[in-house]
């Protein structure tokens, strides 16, 4: 698969990402950690 380069295509769902985490009242150390405790399931 290409590596897309352009800044604007790159993060494609960051923005979602952040938004969900801010409604959740989450910091982004405990995304990282619900999201490292999903992965090993």
């Amino acid at each position: 698969m290409a590596r897309i380069i352009d800044g604007e295509k790159m993060n494609l769902i960051g923005k979602q990402v952040k938004k969900f985490r801010t409604e959740q009242k989450m910091r982004q150390q405990q995304l990282s950690a619900k999201l490292e405790k999903t992965a090993e399931i």
